[in-house]
């Protein structure tokens, strides 16, 4: 049926001219505002569909009629009216016709009726009734309705045919690859994604054990939420305890590890694996003659068994201590202060050989030990100090004492050879003489008799 876009003309002779195809009979108060149709054909529409591009957009009002002609007025009639549509579809458009949707080449769209799915949009420009809605989604992403469930929408073969569906169930995780690369990891739950432009693959884990197996990529940790894993360091000098429910599993190494976070309760329990040292510091010990002294010792230890020395033993340093603390006791409590400031070697040896022989017990291996101080009290102190001095002035007195016996056994030596021997004696002379002629001034002689003699009666006479 064709209508006349000048449907209403101009009022005359106080009459309206109505449009044939309707009739209309004033019963009730009414504002009509005509707006400007997209075509002047009447389209032939389908309810269940959302209607094409050609169609009239009607206001509020309750009467429809096409705008008029350029240069005349719309018509605004306020009387008593109520319409009856019969013949022309047209006037059916006005209750039922709603908005324009666009449906881009990366978006799907899917048609509701009264809250109904009905069917999935291709790309395009579409007009909804009233009682229609359209709801975009995006092709990228994963498809997910607010209006239906996804088993609903999966029911429409249109929707299977371009779609691609993954069931996780529980305990399990599906690690989701888009073209060949991972994209996200899956939880428990149904998904599907649209194959249009991109191919969907998934690698389905078990997460039952908090293990990760090695299939499993580790790049792919580091794109996923830290909510599904547990992350763990063990650094180079360090042994790792590996517990799952409270329950000791393995020794891990050095290395970087993950753990899928479950209902399993994962713990970690660092060991190191360096050489420790522990001091056994400031322990008063009485020795033989009732002298307190304090006994500073050191040992050197590394862990042997890193499983039962935290499972067998209940705190093994403490422990060790102890052992020290008694091996100096039975030590030192058997000599005298002197013996044991005489012999520390033997005193450090035979602590490290008590230590040595408990440490498969404690599960450790004791490398070395030694005493390190002994500290005396402080008026022991003072009298080791004066006998200290008097043992080195006397010892000092002994050594001059013999050193002046050796002087005047030299002395006997050399007067008993010059006595046997003139020449001797007179080169005995004469370097007496010049050792004192190097602090003499000037010396004169005559030429009379000899030199030798006049210069040893000179020096006689000084002498005298």
């Amino acid at each position: 049926m064709k209508t006349s876009p000048s449907g209403f003309g101009n009022a005359g002779n106080g009459k309206q001219r109505i449009c044939a195809s309707a009739q209309l009979q004033y019963s009730q108060l009414s504002r009509i505002s005509v707006i400007q149709p997209f075509a002047a054909k009447a389209p032939k529409y389908n309810t269940d569909s959302a209607l094409p591009v050609k169609g009239y957009r009607i206001s509020e009002t309750t009467a429809v009629s096409p705008a008029p002609r350029f240069g005349e007025r719309t018509l605004n009639c306020t009387a008593a009216m109520s319409v009856r549509m019969a013949a022309n579809p047209i006037f059916k458009l006005w209750r039922f016709y709603n908005m324009k949707t666009i449906i881009n080449e990366n978006q799907r769209g899917l048609l509701f009726k009264s809250g109904k799915f009905m069917k999935m949009l291709e790309p395009g420009k579409y007009y909804t009734l009233s009682n229609q809605t359209i709801e975009i989604l995006e092709i990228k992403e994963a498809i997910a309705s607010s209006k239906a469930a996804l088993d609903v929408l999966l029911k429409n073969e249109a929707v299977r045919a371009q779609t691609v569906c993954i069931e996780v169930d529980d305990c399990q995780l599906a690690l989701h690859f888009v073209n060949g690369k991972f994209s996200n990891a899956l939880p428990c739950g149904k998904y599907a994604f649209f194959t249009v432009y991109d191919t969907h693959d998934f690698q389905i884990v078990d997460i039952s054990s908090p293990e990760v197996s090695e299939d499993i990529p580790e790049y792919i940790f580091s794109k996923i939420s830290d909510c599904l894993y547990t992350r763990i360091e063990v650094l180079q000098y360090q042994k790792a305890r590996l517990y799952f429910n409270q329950k000791l599993v393995k020794i891990l190494d050095a290395g970087t590890y993950y753990f899928w976070k479950t209902n399993i309760k994962v713990d970690i329990d660092y060991v190191d694996t360096r050489l420790t040292k522990i001091n056994i510091t400031g322990q008063e010990i009485l020795t033989q003659d009732k002298v307190s002294i304090r006994v500073n010792f050191v040992c050197n230890y590394r862990i042997a068994d890193y499983i039962k020395v935290f499972t067998e033993i209940d705190d093994y340093e403490e422990q060790l201590h102890v052992a020290a603390q008694l091996a100096l006791r039975d030590y030192v409590g058997q000599y005298r202060i002197d013996e044991i400031l005489e012999n520390k070697e033997q005193l450090s040896q035979f602590v490290f050989d008590r230590l040595k022989a408990k440490e498969k017990a404690f599960f450790i291996e004791i490398t070395d030990a030694g005493v390190k101080d002994i500290i005396l009290p402080g008026e022991i102190r003072d009298i080791m100090n004066t006998v200290l001095i008097a043992e080195k002035r006397a010892q000092a007195n002994v050594i001059t004492r013999r050193e002046e016996v050796a002087s005047t056994r030299s002395l006997l030596n050399t007067a008993k050879l010059m006595d046997e021997n003139q020449t001797l004696y007179k080169l005995k002379e004469l370097e007496y003489v010049e050792r004192i002629c190097e602090n003499v001034g000037n010396i004169t002689l005559n030429g009379n008799g000899d030199l030798l003699s006049q210069l040893t009666a000179v020096l006689r006479k000084t002498n005298t």
